[in-house]
């Protein structure tokens, strides 16, 4: 019985964690969000054509967190993940359970980060970026690979 009620105090208070993350996000008007974002998608607004953007303003887009960075009105044909969007949004993937990101185009890096390569291999960040554009493996001197 103390099994179930401890599991759903964890439960509830992980959910007050990613409500209190992404509400100190969305009240940031000045800076990048910290490349663990992603962890608090669920809590942003999604996006949606027509409507008017404010610059560091966090959103979602099919599951993915992106944080806004020109103030514009969003145009339907211009959605966060289509080519040619990384000046007016940033990616923010979400980390799995063992705290390793999936490589994403134009992903926020930081220093510690474990990451998903295209290849299966994971990946260690040495240095920070601020757009990934490349996957790890193609980055030997921004990471590290993970010994098997």
């Amino acid at each position: 019985m103390g099994i179930l009620t401890d599991a759903q105090t964890l439960v509830t208070y992980v959910d007050n964690l990613k409500a209190a993350g992404a509400s100190i996000a969305v009240t940031n008007t000045t800076k990048d969000l910290p490349a663990s974002a992603g962890i608090f998608c669920d809590q942003y607004e999604e996006w949606q054509p027509g409507i008017e953007y404010k610059y560091k303003q966090p959103i979602r887009y099919q599951g993915m967190a992106y944080q806004v960075q020109q103030k514009h009105v969003s145009q339907a044909h211009q959605p966060p993940d289509s080519e040619g969007m990384l000046a007016i949004y940033t990616p923010y993937p979400a980390p799995d359970r063992n705290m390793v990101y999936p490589y994403t185009y134009g992903m926020r890096v930081e220093i510690g980060m474990k990451e998903l390569d295209p290849n299966g291999k994971t990946y260690t960040a040495i240095q920070g970026m601020a757009a990934q554009l490349n996957p790890p493996s193609e980055l030997p001197a921004i990471f590290k690979e993970e010994a098997q």
